[in-house]
């Protein structure tokens, strides 16, 4: 597999956080009754990211979990325990589960 080189990490950091935006206006228009299961998958999807080397991503990934969480929180907390010890750095797990 080639390198996908500098231009090719722009686009993908790009993609991160204008995916994060989409997910962000999904969250605004579930309702509480949203399937718990769908709502793991969505985050399971999303955390790995929350941990990138680009603060950018990692914020947009933060600002869409937490809405996630405030809307599943009972989902939203054993899936963020259950990564903290797999993080470099927990700050953006920390500020969400802070506001459980």
């Amino acid at each position: 597999v080639a390198p996908i080189g500098v231009w090719g990490l722009v686009v993908c950091f790009l993609c991160v956080i204008q995916c994060c935006g989409t997910l962000e206006a999904l969250v605004e228009c579930l309702g509480r009754d949203y399937c718990e299961t769908n709502t793991g998958y969505l985050l399971k999807g999303v955390l790995i990211h929350m941990d990138d080397t680009n603060p950018e991503v990692q914020e947009a990934v933060c600002r869409a979990v937490e809405k996630l969480a405030r809307l599943k929180p009972q989902v939203c907390r054993p899936c963020l325990h259950e990564v903290r010890d797999q993080h470099r750095g927990v700050a953006y797990i920390d500020r969400v589960l802070g506001q459980l």
